[in-house]
């Protein structure tokens, strides 16, 4: 088991860890998703990797709302139309 201090959670953002389990484990990455957001509510990347496990457990309505919290919280600005363009493909 690897342990995460609050410290690197927020500092690092676990974000190539999470890309890859969002595509092994969407479980897993949901709550580790979860956890990151407890600890920064404002860290939209995390609503990145969010919506991306709620796209692959089919739950289009919850991807969109973390899109858009993301988006909200400045993910455009700070990483580029990722969020946008996912937006335009998978909601209404």
């Amino acid at each position: 088991m690897i342990s995460i201090s609050r410290h690197d959670a927020r500092n690092c953002g676990l974000c190539v860890t999470l890309r890859l389990c969002v595509k092994l484990r969407s479980r897993q990455a949901q709550g580790l998703t979860d956890w990151l957001i407890e600890l920064n509510p404002n860290n939209s990347y995390a609503f990145l990797n969010l919506a991306r496990i709620y796209i692959k457990e089919n739950e289009v309505e919850k991807a969109c709302a973390a899109m858009e919290t993301g988006m909200k919280l400045g993910f455009t600005k700070d990483y580029g139309p990722e969020l946008e363009s996912m937006r335009t493909q998978y909601c209404k």
